[in-house]
């Protein structure tokens, strides 16, 4: 089926070549030619806005990796004018990166306008439905995971309860909520709970080796804490 296909294909392009469209019109009708003609022309309009694209991605890369490159040489504010540029343009995959890793680097330099700025960032990303889910809510839970200079119980149990949803089974980032849930406890002076959080990791075969072994130190630290307080 696929060879008279082709076969077919072959001759209509050998008329089209020679303008034979009388013969062709005899020989396989209008409605074939029509329909061959819209493929010829959608075929060659992909292949240009293909190439097109590629190369705006390839553009993007580029700036995309000076920015990253400005990062690792400690240059943040040279990093932070590139990863805006990036976040400026049309692609989101890189528009999405940028916006993360100049999150990031705001959380690093800390102070109220820099964190200020870094869940504004985190928001836009976990509001903006372009991108993938699974990153939203990363986004999400970035907002949670910053440190806010008012660590009182009421605003850690606060944090907690926001935690909470992104540690159920699904979740695409249940384990960093895990871990970051028990380091909550652990501030609160919760350890047992805390452990309980940990020994769940550990038992978990899902759980990512790197956070499998944090958890497998943290339980012993905690057993031993909780040891020390139970013999006073």
């Amino acid at each position: 089926m696929s060879e008279d296909i082709d076969q077919l294909v072959n001759e209509i392009e050998e008329d089209l070549k020679q303008e034979k469209y009388m013969k062709l019109w005899k020989k396989y009708g209008n409605i074939v030619i029509a329909v061959f003609l819209v493929v010829v022309a959608g075929v060659g309009g992909h292949t240009f806005y293909d190439q097109y694209e590629a190369k705006k991605r390839n553009e993007t890369s580029d700036i995309f990796l000076d920015g990253m490159e400005a990062v690792s040489k400690g240059e943040p504010i040279r990093a932070q004018g590139v990863l805006d540029e990036v976040a400026a343009g049309s692609h989101a995959g890189y528009k999405m990166l940028a916006q993360f890793q100049k999150a990031a680097l705001l959380v690093e330099e800390g102070g109220e306008a820099p964190l200020t700025e870094a869940r504004v960032i985190y928001k836009d990303i976990a509001s903006n439905t372009k991108y993938p889910k699974r990153f939203r809510e990363l986004a999400e839970l970035r907002v949670i995971a910053m440190k806010d200079t008012d660590r009182t119980e009421e605003t850690l149990r606060s944090t907690l309860a926001k935690l909470e949803p992104f540690t159920k089974e699904g979740r695409p980032w249940r384990y960093s909520a895990k871990e970051l849930k028990a380091s909550i406890l652990m501030e609160l002076d919760d350890n047992v709970a805390a452990a309980e959080v940990m020994a769940d990791l550990i038992r978990d075969a899902k759980t990512p080796e790197g956070v499998k072994s944090r958890a497998q130190i943290v339980s012993q630290t905690l057993a031993s804490t909780i040891e020390k307080n139970i013999e006073e």
